[in-house]
This record gives C-alpha cells, sequence and structure tokens, in this order.
C-alpha cells in the first residue's frame, strides 16, 4: 500500500531533507514541491497498519482493537494511499477512478492537480527496492460522517523522469501526520491531511512503540 498525505500530505519530495534526529512542524495544511509541482507525498507503501492500538500503563500493555467501523476507516485511508501511487506510476493518470472514490474536498483537488503535473512534466513514481516504506494508522475520534486519524509513515519511493530514468529524489523521510475522513455517499473519503512532523529516514514516530 501507499503512504502519507496530500492537501499537504506526506510528502518525501523534499528539496532540502531535514537533519537526521530533528524534526520540523507544521501548523497548518501545507504542500510540499521539489519536483517542480505541488506535491503531497511519493509512493508510500504501508507494511501492515496496526490492526491494534496499544496502551501502556504501568508494566503491562493492553492491546484494543479498533471497532468495525475505524477498522473500515483505516482500510479506505490506506486505500487511498495505494490509488495514489498508483496514479501517480509511469504514466500519471489523473483520471483515475479511484482517486474520486477514495478522496473529496480540498484533498481531492490536490492529488488530481498533482498528478497532472507529473504527467505534464514528464515525471512518475516508482517503489524503492528494497523498500523501508511504512504507514501505521489508528483512529483518533469519530464524529457522525467526519473522522479524525493519525498516521506515522516512511516514505521511500522515488521521483524520476521518465523520458531519461533521471531520479529527482530517492530521500527516505518519516512523517507524522493528522487526517480528516468524511464519510460521502455512503464511503469515507480522505479530505485534508496535515503533516506534524518529520525526520530524515527511519526515525522518530518510526521508531516509537506508541506513535
Amino acid at each position: 500500500m501507499a503512504v502519507a498525505l496530500a492537501a499537504v500530505g506526506c510528502s518525501k519530495d523534499e528539496p532540502k531533507p531535514i537533519a537526521e534526529g530533528t524534526t520540523s512542524t507544521t501548523a497548518a495544511q501545507t504542500t510540499i514541491s521539489t519536483d517542480g509541482q505541488t506535491d503531497t507525498s511519493t509512493t508510500m507503501t504501508t507494511t501492515g497498519a496496526p490492526s491494534t492500538t496499544e496502551v501502556r500503563g504501568g508494566t503491562s500493555t493492553t492491546t484494543v482493537k479498533p471497532t468495525a467501523t475505524e477498522q473500515l476507516v483505516i482500510s479506505r485511508y490506506e486505500a487511498f494511499w495505494d490509488a495514489r501511487a498508483a496514479a501517480n506510476a509511469a504514466p500519471p493518470n489523473p483520471d483515475d477512478p479511484a482517486l474520486r472514490d477514495l478522496a473529496t474536498g480540498q484533498q481531492l483537488v490536490t492529488v488530481i492537480a498533482e498528478t497532472k503535473d507529473r504527467r505534464d512534466q514528464g515525471l512518475a513514481i516508482r517503489a524503492a527496492k528494497p523498500s523501508v516504506s511504512a504507514m501505521r494508522v489508528r483512529v483518533r475520534s469519530i464524529k457522525g460522517d467526519v473522522a479524525v486519524l493519525q498516521e506515522c509513515s516512511v516514505d521511500d519511493g522515488i521521483v524520476y523522469r521518465q523520458a531519461t530514468g533521471e531520479v529527482l529524489n530517492a530521500d527516505v523521510v518519516t512523517r507524522s501526520a493528522e487526517a480528516t475522513m468524511r464519510q460521502v455517499d455512503g464511503a469515507w473519503r480522505v479530505e485534508t491531511t496535515r503533516v506534524l512532523q518529520q525526520w530524515k529516514g527511519v526515525a522518530g514516530c518510526a521508531l516509537a512503540d506508541d506513535f
């Protein structure tokens, strides 16, 4: 599966990687640009978002399973990033119906725009081999038709020029992000995403037992 975020998003397409062991915080939605376009993330492959949430108390650990609704929300969120990765693979396809099925509002506007930009510039995204890409997601709240999620992802996708194979970005970036999903026409769709912190390499929340 593919990770992290659009409307801001887990985008590893950073021109100036953050120094290892340091963090960067954005207080509002931020689009990220590295290959000459508005961007949100490269590929984002999940290695299994947790199906449980750990609650630590004293020396014991209690595992709390997500409810059926929470698991559905998480599955739809992960599916969006898979669809985004597929739409941005060579050749990018901004008309991929999966994008409209899994996103709404600003997130949909952003992912379509960035995919069009890549197509027009002859760029694409491919997975790193081997890959360290991973994603963990948990639901923070569900109120009516709106769900708020927290995500920790490692993005190592590669942005490259299709005609020559030139690699424009192959950085590994870890991000902590917040996302909002909205139920539209009976289906949960990603509406906004916001990067909270990011680290160079596999670091930060990716190394925490409970992000």
